[in-house]
């Protein structure tokens, strides 16, 4: 419990590096992707032993208040790269959506989990329609609503932060994801009751900021670092967003 595997990938924005960010999730470190130059080289370097150092005092996932709660155990899938021809490795749930329709749904999600976050195992997911998403679900045996919504609102408070970043600033444009919340109906021996669902992104997955001082080693973090600073600030120092990561692609 005590290792850690962190990864770095060689090369621009355009390459693939799935494989080397699945390494490093399930292997709870991070995935850093190093530009082609030496000072972007030095940089991701100094993240990743940065993150070393913070983590070996305070534990990755808890805050260092050591969660006692009793984690699942699973077993984990290739990370997808397509939707699948048929749905053999996936259950079909039936759920209801937790927002203004309060309507019942059916989801196909993957039984196998292909990332690791701090707080959750990350499922493919495609809704009824056939849209693609990812499935969020936790890594522990009992979750309630109220921490599953907390997830939600912490998105959406997100989004007003980030809207009126962009009302400071000057070409830059960040979107949001929004949050599905989901309530399995029928009992599932794989999943709990609750699934938090996001539209998936294709790219290369970066975390720019994290909640130990973590910044990443690429030039696109620099305006994950203004926001968060930001929100800092006109906050009066009262809170700060954290945790921001997602895809780079077109200058958004």
């Amino acid at each position: 419990k005590d290792l850690q595997l962190h990864t770095i990938g060689f090369g621009t924005a355009e390459e693939d590096f799935q494989v080397l960010q699945q390494m490093a999730q399930l292997g709870h470190g991070i995935m850093q992707r190093a530009g082609l130059s030496i000072s972007s080289l030095l940089r991701t370097f100094t993240t990743i032993s940065s993150s070393v150092t913070e983590t070996r005092v305070r534990p990755m996932g808890n805050g260092g208040g050591g969660d006692k709660r009793q984690r699942r155990t699973v077993d984990f899938g290739l990370t997808p790269s397509h939707q699948p021809a048929s749905y053999k490795n996936y259950d079909q749930v039936r759920c209801k959506v937790h927002d203004s329709s309060g309507k019942t749904t059916l989801v196909w999600i993957a039984r196998k989990p292909h990332f690791l976050g701090s707080m959750r195992f990350v499922h493919d997911l495609y809704l009824e329609n056939d849209t693609q998403c990812v499935g969020k679900v936790s890594r522990y045996l009992c979750t309630s609503e109220e921490d599953t919504l907390l997830f939600k609102s912490n998105s959406d408070n997100s989004k007003v932060w980030v809207k009126a970043f962009l009302k400071a600033v000057s070409g830059v444009t960040i979107h949001v994801l929004t949050v599905l919340i989901l309530e399995i109906l029928d009992p599932s021996p794989v999943f709990h009751k609750w699934i938090c669902a996001e539209t998936a992104l294709t790219g290369v997955f970066t975390k720019w900021v994290g909640n130990n001082g973590f910044i990443a080693g690429v030039p696109e973090a620099e305006t994950m670092e203004c926001l968060a600073h930001y929100s800092y600030i006109r906050s009066n120092k009262k809170f700060m967003l954290a945790d921001l990561q997602g895809i780079y692609e077109d200058g958004q």
